[in-house]
């Protein structure tokens, strides 16, 4: 991964991975933000997601009680979604 960029975008950077390279991935981003990048990440992996400031989730899908509810794509659903924060 190149450091020192401004913006990081990740696709899945977690998959396959064992749990320390995880874990060295989840903070070389977590770094970068802290540094100020801008980091955006699609990923499966709740770890990761929970290592995030902003999640927004995209498609359908049931949501658990613990999970924070989506943010909607779209002009009006979008700010709908973030009033109700």
């Amino acid at each position: 991964m190149f450091r020192g960029a401004d913006i990081v975008l990740a696709d899945e950077p977690t998959a396959s991975l064992d749990r320390k390279n995880r874990e060295l991935v989840i903070n070389f981003l977590i770094e970068e933000a802290r540094r100020g990048a801008t980091v955006v990440v699609a990923t499966h992996d709740e770890d990761l997601m929970a290592a995030g400031d902003d999640l927004i989730r995209l498609g359908e899908q049931p949501l658990s009680e613990a999970s924070p509810p989506p943010v909607s794509i779209g002009s009006e659903a979008q700010e709908e979604s973030l009033d109700a924060r």
